[in-house]
């Protein structure tokens, strides 16, 4: 009963957000907008275990616990937490800001940047989803704009809320690469809202680390986030991103197209087999081709979307529920 209230709820937050009035911003010209999603036709590979690892395991478990209170993941007594490479910098207050946190990994030789969701029970919180005017890339990222031909325009709550972040989550990741001079990788996660937000992180820190430091997107449930030509700056400046789409999950996609595009990178969890656990080894997942692949997530309609399958499983990891507590970690995740 509790799973399905909570499924129900997590909907409903994005469809009350969605019809949030948008804050009045300049009427723009939007040469830019595609009139069509661009969609790719090229057949998708399933990918191997080996392929699928990074984005279970240790990865989806930092992710969950991005969700906990910081001073519980701080003294790492927070639900797997203790399985967990130490949590470094923590910031947000998981309402205006969602929590975020930076951490050094060392099974991924990487400094991991991760943001949770949506806090459900907070206005503001689900009002970051709701601003979804259109408008120019900020400042601390302008500078890529000229990675395409046409006018890059964005989603201007997730924008705005990342904004906010990384007041905090630059200087931290700064420090971090200081301190560790043999790390030259940032891995930039999140879920839901907190994807949407690990792209306009990605960028930031893309154009704040040093130029032998390597960024790359790792995501999950990532909602549409701005518009073509926006899609195609990510492509261009973060080329290995990679977004976890479960099942028939409706909230990579409500945020609608065509105005909005989904960039590369979707790596999409169609099914599962074996004895249907969710496992790295049972999780079918399709290597998405291109931008909003018609074989993969794009192929589900609206009617068969399911609330359940946004917060997982992912792996085995289930996202947003009851945080900081065992119950949300299967038995069946290994190799931690």
């Amino acid at each position: 009963m509790l799973h399905s209230l909570l499924q129900l709820a997590t909907l409903a937050s994005f469809a009350v957000a969605l019809t949030l009035p948008t804050l009045t911003l300049p009427t723009l010209a939007l040469p830019g907008i595609d009139a069509q999603l661009n969609q790719s036709t090229s057949i998708p590979p399933v990918l191997d275990n080996a392929a699928k690892s990074l984005l279970g395991g240790e990865l989806a478990y930092i992710v969950q616990q991005t969700t906990c209170l910081p001073g519980d993941v701080k003294a790492r007594t927070c639900g797997t937490a203790t399985k967990l490479p130490a949590i470094l910098t923590q910031g947000g207050d998981a309402d205006a800001v969602p929590f975020w946190g930076i951490g050094i990994s060392q099974s991924l030789a990487a400094i991991v940047v991760s943001f949770s969701g949506t806090n459900t029970s907070s206005i503001l919180s689900s009002g970051n989803n709701g601003y979804a005017a259109l408008v120019p890339m900020d400042a601390s990222i302008a500078t890529l704009a000229n990675r395409t031909g046409g006018i890059p325009l964005v989603h201007f709550g997730y924008q705005a809320v990342t904004v906010k972040a990384m007041v905090g989550v630059v200087p931290g990741v700064l420090s971090a690469l200081a301190a560790n001079p043999s790390i030259t990788r940032v891995l930039v996660t999140g879920h839901s809202l907190g994807a949407a937000m690990a792209v306009f992180a990605s960028l930031a820190l893309f154009v704040n680390v040093p130029s032998t430091v390597h960024v790359q997107l790792l995501s999950y449930a990532l909602p549409r986030v701005g518009n073509g030509p926006f899609a195609d700056v990510v492509f261009k400046v973060l080329p290995d991103s990679q977004t976890v789409t479960n099942q028939v999950d409706p909230i990579p996609h409500i945020v609608p197209g065509p105005i909005f595009r989904h960039s590369i990178g979707e790596r999409w969890i169609q099914s599962l087999t074996g004895d249907g656990t969710s496992t790295i080894e049972n999780s079918r997942v399709l290597a998405c081709g291109g931008e909003e692949n018609i074989h993969c997530s794009d192929s589900v309609s609206a009617s068969s979307y399911s609330a359940g399958d946004h917060i997982g499983p992912y792996f085995g990891v289930l996202f947003g529920q009851s945080p900081c507590t065992d119950y949300n970690v299967t038995s069946t995740q290994t190799g931690l």
